[in-house]
C-alpha cells in the first residue's frame, strides 16, 4: 500500500470515527448524513468509495447510502424493500466496478461479518 493509500484510510477512518462518536444517538438521518465529518467524507471524492464499501461490507450500512448516491451519482440500490436489501446491492454493484475484490467469498456481500 502506497503513502498517499495509507494516508487516506487513516483520514477515512478518523472522520467516519468521529462521525459515528458524534451522532451514534441521533436518530434523524438528516443530521447524521449533515455531519462535518461525514460531509468530509464525500468531499474526498471517488477515492472514498472503496473505503465506504470495505466498511459497508464489515459494519453493515451504517447510513453510507447517502454518501455512495452521492459520491456515484446514482441509487444502484433503487427499489429495494430492505436495507439488508440494499447493502447488498450496493456491494454488488462495488464488486462489478472493481471496488471489492472478494473471490471466493461473495457470501460477505450478503450479510456483515458476525462476532
Amino acid at each position: 500500500m502506497a503513502n498517499s493509500e495509507i494516508e487516506l484510510q487513516g483520514r477515512f477512518n478518523s472522520l467516519r470515527d468521529i462521525w459515528r462518536a458524534s451522532t451514534d444517538l441521533l436518530s434523524d438521518v438528516g443530521k447524521i448524513t449533515s455531519h462535518p465529518a461525514y460531509r468530509e467524507i464525500i468531499r474526498i471524492g471517488e477515492p472514498a468509495i472503496p473505503l465506504i464499501l470495505e466498511d459497508l461490507m464489515k459494519e453493515g450500512p451504517n447510513h453510507w447510502f447517502q454518501a455512495l448516491k452521492e459520491l456515484t451519482g446514482d441509487d444502484f440500490a433503487r427499489g429495494e424493500q430492505t436495507v439488508e436489501g440494499a447493502r447488498a446491492m450496493w456491494l454488488k454493484w462495488g464488486e462489478t466496478q472493481g471496488y471489492i475484490h472478494r473471490i471466493g467469498r461473495s457470501e460477505e456481500l450478503a450479510k456483515p461479518d458476525e462476532p
